[in-house]
């Protein structure tokens, strides 16, 4: 999506970027709202939603490096203020600095589905919480997620168990679409970091104590997932907890760290950009991973040993992007 996002910078207005670039899409204060903000003029407003709509495009098919930032601009384009139009240039000053970082996707494993869901709590102006999601099936993220859940909670360990239940019915798509490719799945993996939202999780009510027995039935339905091991809860350490990159913002090393396993950089500075032309896509070994694909798909690949390693330049959708980890398929020089 070079173009896409050349013509996008072209289009933002000088006092977007008229610091230059930024090293990262947000600070710290991203979520922080002040109310003595002026609010935006009809023209600088609607900008602002032009602007905004065309970044959420941009960061659902190619760019999760600002899909938190954007997720949070988008609950304030009803009543955008000077403030979020500051935020807004700080995601384009870093697009300015990074504007043709790929998304590279590579399947190491379609048996085990791998992922990691966080929550920060609070952190919105009505406190409700923030839900941050990623699958890995190898390298780069194959599908993400970041939103604002739809109900106040009291504790973290209510606000990750509501994160899983957010995220539970595409954690079960992901599953269901792999087994309707035609492959074994073994297992579905979900890593967190509170090991009291896994009890929960795990138990259902037999683990509900005082402060989370009025926990909504709905979010009980990821024990009984549990049980039907369709889901198996893990541990996560938090400083490996993938999924921050889309529940609160990062800079520094951190961001830099998190930035290059999502999109999977080789070199943060110019990620395989001289190595591979734009809008293409390259193979990689990987013995054995379409054995389990019926045999018409095989059929239509020369080499069924073969796995794409896809340049994410023209991102996909979640599930055209599912679709080109599971089954191989290039995308071609457009």
């Amino acid at each position: 999506m070079d173009d896409y996002v050349s013509g996008m910078l072209d289009e933002s207005r000088d006092d977007m970027s008229m610091k230059g670039v930024s090293p990262d899409p947000a600070n710290d204060e991203l979520f922080t709202v002040n109310d003595n903000s002026p609010p935006l003029n009809q023209d600088d407003g609607d900008c602002f939603h032009t602007m905004v709509t065309k970044l959420l495009f941009l960061s659902e098919r190619a760019r999760p490096d600002i899909q938190q930032a954007v997720a949070f601009l988008t609950t304030r384009i009803s009543k955008s203020t000077e403030e979020d139009y500051k935020k807004l240039g700080r995601i384009i000053r870093y697009l300015r600095g990074e504007p043709s970082l790929p998304l590279t996707l590579q399947c190491n494993n379609v048996h085990v589905i791998k992922w990691w869901i966080d929550a920060s709590v609070g952190v919105h102006q009505d406190l409700k919480s923030q839900t941050g999601a990623t699958v890995l099936m190898g390298k780069g993220s194959a599908c993400s997620a970041s939103k604002r859940q739809k109900l106040n909670t009291r504790s973290s360990t209510e606000a990750e168990v509501v994160a899983v239940a957010d995220v539970m019915p595409m954690i079960l798509w992901t599953r269901q679409f792999l087994i309707a490719q035609g492959y074994n799945v073994e297992r579905t993996d979900l890593f967190q970091d509170n090991k009291s939202a896994m009890l929960i999780e795990t138990n259902g009510q037999t683990s509900s104590g005082k402060r989370t027995r009025h926990l909504n039935l709905q979010h009980f339905f990821i024990a009984d997932r549990v049980k039907a091991v369709e889901v198996s809860i893990h541990h996560c350490p938090t400083d490996e907890m993938t999924a921050d990159f889309f529940t609160e913002p990062l800079c520094g090393a951190k961001f830099i760290k998190f930035r290059a396993l999502m999109l999977n950089l080789s070199d943060d500075d110019g990620p395989m950009s001289n190595s591979i032309g734009p809008q293409e896509c390259v193979n990689h070994e990987c013995p054995g991973a379409m054995h389990h694909l019926p045999n018409e798909a095989r059929a239509n690949h020369l080499n069924p040993g073969l796995m794409t390693h896809a340049r994410f330049i023209h991102g996909r959708h979640a599930s055209q992007r599912m679709g080109l980890v599971a089954t191989g398929s290039l995308i071609h020089k457009q």
